[in-house]
């Protein structure tokens, strides 16, 4: 699940997985025939990002069969992708209340929870529904990162650096964790340590533009602006629009955005000329 959060919530295609796991598909078949179509079209409207509908489909299957689970789990989605993240957390709790504790299922829906509490400002609810999933899955990635961008929220460094490796070790090849850790490395002074992190994150990522300036900027604040504009050309050569804007936002590399060699490099292409009639 990502982020932007970094955090990305999504309906995973194992959602189908889900209802069979917790024997949904015979409950479905004793509930009123209109139950399991509404759910049917909310859940395909929530996955091609039509969420008013989404939800207008959900909550009318909820009128009906009021414990529905996956009719909340969809509701908890659709909701949180609009921003109400205070319904979203009630109808993923009430989808956590409504399955069994012994279904392998429910380590899912926790998360989905504790990225729903997390992005909805409730940092220490949100760590207790991952911890309550790294019990269960201490090496799960998802539940390691989210527990470590909560207890960012909370102020908690150490432990939100101890998350983030833990992340890393499960996930050796995304860069997110990475970048965190050359955050906090960062807030602590430690500007040697952010950018050592940082070089991980360029090689895992490919040389991702995001990485790259994360490096320059430290490079600059480091008094290294050879090696500050080398990593911006290198981002510009992958997104130009992206490293125009990220330069254009951070008044502190002022001194890069006006080095000749990055001017060049973001200057709009020329049109191509138009040729003559005359050929």
């Amino acid at each position: 699940m990502t982020r932007n959060t970094r955090h990305r919530m999504l309906l995973y295609p194992a959602a189908v997985l889900i209802l069979a796991a917790l024997g949904y598909a015979g409950f479905l078949y004793r509930a009123e025939p209109e139950v399991p179509q509404l759910v049917n079209s909310a859940e395909v409207l929530a996955q091609a990002g039509v969420f008013e509908r989404a939800i207008e489909d959900a909550e009318r299957a909820l009128r009906q069969d009021p414990d529905h689970p996956y009719a909340h789990v969809i509701l908890g989605y659709a909701y949180g992708q609009t921003g109400s993240h205070g319904k979203s957390v009630h109808h993923y709790r009430r989808a956590v209340e409504l399955t069994p504790a012994a279904e392998p299922t429910l380590s899912a829906l926790r998360l989905y929870l504790a990225e729903a509490l997390l992005a909805g400002g409730n940092p220490a609810d949100c760590v207790r529904e991952a911890e309550a999933v790294l019990a269960e899955w201490p090496r799960e990635y998802q539940a390691n990162y989210v527990l470590g961008r909560a207890f960012l929220a909370m102020g908690r460094p150490a432990d939100a650096r101890a998350a983030f490796e833990a992340a890393r070790a499960a996930a050796p090849g995304d860069p997110e964790p990475l970048l965190l850790l050359a955050g906090l490395a960062e807030s602590a002074g430690d500007l040697r340590e952010a950018e050592r992190v940082l070089g991980e994150a360029v090689d895992v990522s490919a040389g991702s533009a995001e990485a790259l300036l994360r490096r320059a900027m430290v490079r600059e604040a480091r008094a290294d602006h050879e090696g500050a504009v080398l990593d911006t050309l290198a981002a510009a050569k992958k997104s130009r629009a992206y490293t125009s804007r990220s330069l254009a936002r951070n008044d502190s590399l002022s001194k890069l955005r006006e080095d000749p060699r990055v001017v060049a490099a973001l200057a709009a292409p020329k049109a191509p000329e138009k040729k003559s009639g005359n050929g």
